[in-house]
């Protein structure tokens, strides 16, 4: 499980800096992320379109 790095609350996202990858590379990119960011519902960050 993942946990907000905010508050330490179980996480709701989890971020890899701010890459973007195919849906079918998503896995395979979060295990070889090296600054994954997790946060809960409160503390995600708002991201523009």
């Amino acid at each position: 499980m993942s946990y907000c790095i905010k508050c330490f609350e179980p996480a709701e996202v989890c971020f890899c800096e701010t890459k973007k990858v195919p849906l079918d590379e998503y896995i395979h990119e979060i295990k070889e992320c090296t600054d994954l960011k997790c946060y809960c519902k409160e503390h995600m960050p708002k991201l523009g379109k």
